[in-house]
């Protein structure tokens, strides 16, 4: 689709931790699971990230809503507050758009394409030590 950016995790996000992971709801219809055109069901996931620091402005961060497409929950087995990696992050905006006399639309959005446990890179580290 047109006016999307592919993400640099890596380069973009000093943390990302897994907050919240639940079937997404069809617009409209609160309770029931949002669904691709193929019938492959919607998750919504909340990761909370940090910026990376740049030029000498504070790192800031914020909660990330991503909608990932999957047969499973992408967050099954991944403990809450537990440092991802999300794969394929994309982000774009919804085009405005006049419906009478208001604006809808212009709000970003982001989606990926898989979410995995980052825990298992990690290694501990030891007195005196920083970590890689």
């Amino acid at each position: 689709m047109p006016g999307t950016y592919v993400i640099d995790q890596g380069a973009t996000f000093a943390a990302a931790l897994l907050m919240s992971s639940a079937p997404k709801d069809k617009f409209g219809e609160p309770g029931r699971q949002d669904t691709a055109s193929d019938g492959t069901p919607k998750w919504a996931v909340n990761i909370a990230v940090t910026f990376t620091s740049q030029n000498g402005i504070a790192p800031a961060s914020e909660v990330l809503a991503i909608t990932i497409t999957s047969p499973s929950d992408p967050g099954a087995g991944i403990p809450v507050g537990s440092p991802v990696s999300i794969e394929g992050l994309r982000v774009g905006i919804n085009v405005p758009e006049r419906r009478g006399e208001k604006i809808v639309g212009g709000k970003i959005w982001h989606s990926a394409t898989g979410l995995r446990s980052a825990a298992a890179s990690l290694r501990p580290v030891k007195g005196g030590e920083q970590a890689s």
